[in-house]
């Protein structure tokens, strides 16, 4: 409420001191772009995403695709958390997701005389891996045992090098 010794204000006062707030005026989706310099050399000054330019219209992505490959990307991801609890052949499924993510073309090798969990080359170099999901014990010696006889059947290969 206004006292009787406050000056009345003249409306278009008031509209002139918040003309330069964007949402007071619906400048919501005004153009609020500034064009600063010569005739000869403008500079755009772009405030917003928004133009009176037909040329620097904004651009809104798909959505459906963004959900997508959010969506895509976030359930790869999550599932390196199979890592940790999994075992069997849901964890040699991690632990080539996990090799992928970090660039290595990694896979299953099976064939008529051997069966490998994980295989992958790096920088020239052939890397076997054996899987074991362990919670609450010490991996079992038998492992190790089994990757050495995997490597030594590897290294009898005829096509294999290294």
């Amino acid at each position: 409420m206004r006292s009787r010794t406050q000056k009345r204000r003249e409306p278009n006062e008031a509209l002139d001191l918040f003309k330069n707030i964007p949402f007071l005026t619906g400048g919501l989706f005004e153009c609020l772009d500034k064009r600063e310099g010569t005739a000869e050399s403008p500079k755009d000054i772009r405030i917003d995403g928004f133009s009176d330019r037909s040329d620097s219209q904004p651009t809104v992505p798909d959505s459906y695709a963004a959900r997508s490959e959010l969506s895509s990307r976030l359930n790869r991801e999550a599932g390196l958390r199979r890592l940790l609890y999994e075992t069997g052949p849901m964890l040699e499924e991690a632990i080539l997701e996990a090799l992928s993510l970090l660039g290595l073309k990694a896979e299953r090798y099976k064939d008529t005389e051997s069966e490998f969990d994980v295989l992958f080359t790096w920088e020239g170099h052939r890397f076997l891996g054996e899987a074991e999901g362990k919670d609450n014990k010490a991996v079992n010696v038998d492992k190790i045992t089994q990757l050495e006889r995997n490597l030594n059947e590897d290294y009898s290969r005829e096509d294999v090098q290294d």
